[in-house]
């Protein structure tokens, strides 16, 4: 996907920069742990990818986990904190699309 082109679970259109929270399991006592990927550009594809924040850290050598940002994620992802282009617009200020619903077992 390109900037601005995906969007979060609430609407939320991303762009490169932005950080983003993913459900990754449910542990004791039903605490849920996530996982947060930082969304960046790969400017050789030509295409936005997800790299884990861990890997961003100078000292550490490791380029584990990075995944594209497909359209299937959406309902998957909620964007934290980060500027639009041009970084005078935040997250929160973006214009949204509407929610996406999620379908209910019946």
């Amino acid at each position: 996907m390109k900037p601005g082109e995906s969007h979060d679970m609430n609407g939320v259109p991303i762009y490169p920069g932005d950080l983003l929270k993913s459900f990754h399991f449910t542990g004791a006592r039903r605490k849920r742990y996530y996982l947060y990927h930082v969304a960046v550009m790969n400017q050789a594809e030509k295409r936005m990818e997800m790299v884990p924040v861990h890997n961003l850290e100078p000292t550490k050598a490791c380029r584990d986990g990075m995944y594209w940002l497909l359209k299937e994620m959406e309902s998957d992802i909620e964007v934290i904190t980060g500027y639009g282009p041009g970084h005078c617009l935040y997250f929160d200020e973006r214009p949204k699309r509407p929610k996406l619903r999620k379908e209910s077992k019946s």
